[in-house]
């Protein structure tokens, strides 16, 4: 009888762990999405203006932006 019931217990257990990490994979790919979409919007506009594209201060500048956005939470 308690086996059943350790049993029912733990797939509860583990299916509710599988939500919350499929949960929190997801808003992760939304995150990242916007991200992108922001930075080719961004690229888009730096070409309009006319200026030169360096791919390493884009990057230094995400990697700045991402260290703020951790400090925040």
């Amino acid at each position: 009888m308690y086996g059943y019931f350790f049993k029912l217990v733990l797939s509860v257990t583990a299916v509710l762990i599988a939500v919350y990490y499929a949960g929190g994979a997801f808003k992760n790919a939304r995150r990242l999405n916007s991200r992108i979409e922001e930075l080719k919007r961004d690229q888009e506009e730096r070409k309009k203006r006319g200026e030169v594209q360096d791919p390493y201060a884009q990057l230094a500048e995400l990697y700045a932006e991402q260290k703020n956005d951790q400090r925040k939470r």
